[in-house]
């Protein structure tokens, strides 16, 4: 298929995206953050959450393209839906794995931060202005046991 079928094919799925959760739990609505280079673990962290029930969004992983193979209209949408997922959110978890968050997630993070959302990373963050906006620093098993409390203390 060419790149360009590729594009138009990809831009039709985008248009069609619906903002649903994967699950509910409480109503709590998490989104996750990440670089691309962490696929594994947006997959790991995404099973995880299924089995306890937990609401969440993540990122759309286009499969065969790199970063730079998508279109700056298809790169456009693609921002534009996931800032609407960070509207629509309660808690952003930040897949960042020895220090690294990339330009689109520390976009995502300013803006979460801007909505007043929580924000938490996996990893605590040593850059001191972005973790001046990050409320908690808690792995994949910790963070699932502060979903489940009751009341989330800030």
């Amino acid at each position: 298929m060419s790149v360009k079928k590729v594009e138009q094919k990809t831009m039709e799925n985008l248009l069609e995206l619906e903002f649903k959760p994967a699950l509910d739990y409480e109503k709590r609505l998490v989104t996750i953050c990440s670089s691309m280079k962490f696929r594994y673990e947006i997959r790991q962290l995404r099973r995880i959450l299924k089995e306890h029930k937990i609401s969440f969004y993540y990122p759309q992983i286009i499969l065969g393209q790199s970063k730079r193979g998508i279109s700056p209209v298809i790169k456009k949408r693609l921002t534009m839906n996931f800032l609407h997922k960070i509207d629509n959110s309660d808690i952003l978890y930040i897949l960042n794995i020895n220090d690294y968050i990339g330009n689109s997630v520390l976009l995502e993070i300013g803006y979460a931060f801007a909505k007043k959302k929580i924000i938490i990373a996996k990893e605590k963050v040593k850059d001191p202005d972005i973790n001046a906006m990050v409320t908690y620093s808690l792995g994949f098993n910790n963070f699932v046991k502060f979903l489940k409390k009751k009341k989330i203390a800030l």
